[in-house]
């Protein structure tokens, strides 16, 4: 069986073998797989898992304004959830929190290559972003700068 989400490509052997593939452990695995073609049975032998390669993320986050939000709480991971008990990110296998500096700026470093989504913590509630398509803009060992945020207004 062959699985493909958010977070990479799983292939369950007929004998119950699990072999996975991490979003950034092969440059055809980055971000969201959309479709998965296998031909007969599928290859005869698996190609061996790579280290997942990372690059970093930053970003800033802007009221209506422009004007940047400071000390805000955010979350990075591939698929923010609008229906969620604890976060939008909280149940996602890759997720990064932290909060934005006095420029209104987050980073993440170490950040698997693939697609992420960003959800700010605005008063008690959050708002959220997704797809980024970030898995041909990322580069290994570099800083992705996704821009600016902006916010919705309060109402």
């Amino acid at each position: 069986m062959w699985i493909g989400s958010d977070a990479g490509l799983t292939v369950i052997g007929a004998d119950g073998t699990k072999n996975e593939w991490l979003s950034g452990a092969a440059p055809e695995i980055a971000g969201e797989i959309k479709s998965i073609l296998v031909v007969g049975s599928g290859p005869a032998a698996l190609p061996g898992v790579g280290e997942v390669r990372k690059g970093g993320l930053k970003g800033a986050i802007v009221d209506n304004d422009g004007k940047p939000v400071v000390n805000a709480t955010l979350e990075v991971c591939p698929n923010p959830s609008f229906i969620y008990t604890k976060t939008p990110c909280a149940d996602q296998p890759v997720r990064f929190s932290g909060k934005t500096d006095a420029e209104g700026v987050w980073t993440f470093a170490e950040v698997p290559l693939g697609e992420y989504g960003v959800a700010v913590k605005v008063g008690s509630k959050w708002q959220t972003t997704l797809g980024f398509a970030m898995n041909g803009a990322m580069k290994e060992g570099e800083v992705f700068d996704i821009g600016s945020i902006k916010l919705a207004e309060k109402k």
